[in-house]
């Protein structure tokens, strides 16, 4: 029976990288590549690995680690108003400690409560309230144009009903969109219910 074959090792078939490159990348990176990579101090680089495991030993015995994990610890994150934003609408509540949602939300509301005060911030119902008031009065309007067109001695009967369907089209039309707009989500509704949680819908 034929011995199985062996992986090929990728070390050495990856593209066109070194040696070391590879061994970064597939093995480990110990502390002083790391400070190399991200222009740091060693201790500064200890300090942000924290308790992350390492991975291996290097050549001189010294610790190696994984270097995604280690570069996701040594990089700060840009922490900005915007950002936490996006993170939080697209994170699993189940995954953040229960003292974070707390305090995010907390804060959601308390700022959307702000711009409401401020008249920044439209509800749903009261939006969807004023384009309902606003429909019924170009409605009115509209609904008698083709009377008050019919009138006129130069308009003939082709003329009015070409003019009457016009208008009733329009209505439907303007009616069709009120109707159907507003249950389109938005690039915003990234997590169902959010915006309900924080008191803003």
């Amino acid at each position: 029976m034929p011995a199985a074959k062996k992986a090929p090792d990728p070390i050495k078939v990856t593209g066109n990288l070194d040696l070391e490159s590879r061994g970064a990348i597939y093995q480990g990176v110990s502390v002083p590549q790391l400070r190399a990579i991200f222009n740091l101090k060693d201790e500064d680089v200890m300090r942000r690995l924290g308790d992350l495991a390492p991975v291996g030993t290097g050549r001189m015995n010294n610790p190696i680690y994984n270097l995604a994990q280690a570069a996701a610890r040594i990089v700060r994150p840009r922490i900005t108003p915007e950002a936490i934003d996006a993170y939080m609408r697209t994170a699993n509540p189940a995954n953040l400690p229960p003292m974070v949602s707390k305090h995010y939300w907390e804060g959601l509301r308390l700022r959307e409560r702000y711009r409401e005060e401020a008249g920044e911030l439209w509800y749903t119902e009261d939006v969807m309230r004023l384009l309902s008031e606003t429909f019924q009065t170009i409605r009115a309007t509209l609904v008698l144009l083709p009377d008050t067109m019919r009138g006129r001695e130069d308009m003939t009967e082709a003329q009015f009903r070409f003019v009457q369907r016009i208008v009733d089209d329009m209505i439907e039309d303007v009616r069709a969109r009120l109707v159907a707009e507003p249950t389109k989500p938005s690039r915003a509704e990234g997590r169902a219910g959010a915006w309900e949680e924080a008191g803003a819908l």
